[in-house]
């Protein structure tokens, strides 16, 4: 089970809530995920299939999972017992189950929100996977974005980084059907999370616990040390209007964001806070949005070249 989502959308709160049923334990972000996956053909043994362990070795070494407090040996362990042949997501689960078993859970999940854009790799890497997309009004992220290391300042480039990550989660979420994908409002969740969270268990097939709503009481265990600085507010019941784009949002950069992402507030329903763009406003916005489609394009040639090594 994944939970994707846009930078600052509340994927953490979902996580943490999820994470407080007794029955499923989702680590701090993983981002090695998607990595391995593009370049799941580096691990072919020389006699044909995956080598496993040389896998799970890359995954030991990166610095999210090194986070997790997961021993190596108890991983290695896990992976040298899988009975042949051993696929990409037999690995993965033997490394996950490593840190969900310990806590009693027997079920695992990830939350990394950017691999919103990579539902269909994970698609075709773990068969019969399910996903919960969290999508927040636009402006409400675009004013988290800016106290992070990770986000754009601007509105203009938060709006396209907003408006290509719902985007992509909704269309390849679409794919796979509503038995498979679940697509929740941040603020539907926080006005109700009892309802919400039914409804997500529903889909991945989780008994009702009341437990997840209780979550803020185990924040310590569950939100590393070093994330609370961008999470401060998760050690307290879901809470309304902590950001709120009405009154915090300056104008301009309203007028600005909806010029590139207001179709797409539109079509999810969240009402405009600025008149229609002028031609000037439109020309901007178009302007940036294909300049960030070619720098994209450029680092993903990049990213491809140095992945053949």
């Amino acid at each position: 089970m994944f939970v994707v989502g846009c930078g600052r959308s509340g994927t953490t709160l979902l996580r943490l809530m999820l994470d407080a049923h007794p029955d499923l334990a989702i680590p701090p972000e993983s981002h090695f995920l998607s990595r391995f996956g593009h370049a799941s053909e580096r691990y072919a043994s020389p006699g044909g299939g995956l080598d496993p362990e040389r896998l799970a070795a890359d995954i030991l070494r990166t610095r999210t999972f090194a986070a997790w407090g997961v021993g190596h040996d108890d991983v290695l362990r896990r992976v040298r017992e899988l009975p042949a042949p051993v696929t990409f997501a037999d690995v993965v689960d033997a490394v996950y189950r490593a840190y969900a078993e310990p806590r009693g859970a027997a079920r695992w999940g990830d939350k990394t929100p950017r691999y919103v854009l990579d539902i269909p790799l994970f698609d075709r890497l773990f068969p019969g996977s399910r996903f919960v997309h969290i999508v927040r009004d636009g402006r409400d992220v675009a004013m988290s974005l800016r106290g992070v290391r990770f986000g754009p300042g601007d509105p203009m480039s938060a709006g396209a980084f907003w408006a290509r990550r719902v985007r992509a989660g909704r269309s390849d979420g679409a794919r796979l059907g509503p038995d498979r994908y679940a697509e929740v409002r941040y603020e539907a969740l926080v006005a109700d999370p009892a309802r919400e969270l039914r409804a997500i268990c529903d889909v991945i097939d989780l008994p009702w616990d009341p437990a997840m709503l209780d979550y803020h009481h185990s924040v310590d265990d569950a939100l590393p040390r070093d994330r609370r600085s961008q999470h401060r507010h998760e050690d307290r019941p879901p809470t309304a209007g902590l950001r709120d784009w009405r009154t915090q949002m300056e104008p301009a950069d309203v007028a600005a964001f909806e010029a590139v992402a207001g179709g797409l507030l539109d079509e999810l329903g969240y009402e405009r806070g600025a008149p229609p763009p002028g031609a000037a406003l439109r020309a901007r916005a178009a302007w940036h949005v294909a300049t960030g489609r070619l720098r994209r394009r450029l680092l993903g040639a990049r990213r491809r070249i140095d992945s053949r090594g």
